[in-house]
């Protein structure tokens, strides 16, 4: 569960989002639609702790061993507790190819990993390139580097499948996007949702959202978030 009490969003004295009370439960998907600028983006990477976002309120995270408030968690540790962002414009890391990047964030062989060996991981690695379509060599290209947006969009929800984290705040993933494409990952995020994690998406398309099994319409109006 992520509860939101009072939560507030501002960044260098400009206020964004201000006193949003709602309960995310998991293994549901949530749409949440808004204009341009209204805050959309900011939401979902001031949950993540990125960008020098100032939180008022609480967003209490809360699972069977612990419940405790995000603005008391590192960028890392509320990424160890499931929490992950899909950018709507992912950015670029030239110089680390997507197959080192990819092992780097699945620790493979490391402690808690699930994956212990390079063999397990390399295994997962083509299962969800061939669910994604991706190329062959797509893991020689250096991360999101001169790749066109769809195959950002791939690699991002790629990541995913490799993570399995609980809480996926997905960021317009449909912009740069094929229909074919759409209904790919549309599927691959209804059977994410039926294995008990919780999605939270923005998108301006309603025929993307159609696509998608949703469980609860959110609005920014006004700053807030309303339900729809």
């Amino acid at each position: 569960m992520l509860e939101l009490r009072n939560f507030s969003v501002s960044i260098q004295d400009h206020q964004i989002l201000k006193n949003i009370n709602f309960d995310f439960e998991q293994g549901k998907i949530y749409w949440l639609r808004g204009e341009n600028g209204s805050g959309k983006s900011s939401f979902f990477k001031s949950l993540i702790g990125i960008e020098n976002f100032q939180t008022t309120g609480q967003a209490l995270f809360r699972n069977e061993l612990e419940s405790i408030d995000l603005k008391d968690l590192s960028i890392q540790q509320r990424f160890e507790r499931g929490l992950f962002l899909i950018f709507q414009d992912p950015p670029s890391l030239q110089g680390v190819s997507i197959i080192q990047f990819l092992k780097a964030i699945s620790k493979v062989g490391e402690e808690g990993s699930k994956y212990e060996s390079i063999k397990d991981f390399l295994i997962d690695v083509k299962k969800y390139q061939n669910l994604l379509g991706l190329a062959d060599d797509f893991y020689t290209n250096d991360v999101h580097y001169g790749l066109s947006g769809g195959q950002k969009k791939r690699i991002e929800i790629l990541q995913m499948l490799m993570l399995r984290p609980k809480y996926v705040f997905v960021d317009e993933v449909d912009s740069g996007l094929d229909e074919n494409g759409k209904k790919t990952i549309a599927t691959i995020l209804n059977h994410y949702k039926g294995e008990g994690n919780t999605i939270i998406f923005s998108s301006h398309l309603p025929e993307f959202a159609e696509l998608l099994e949703v469980d609860h319409v959110l609005k920014i109006a006004n700053q807030n978030v309303v339900s729809l």
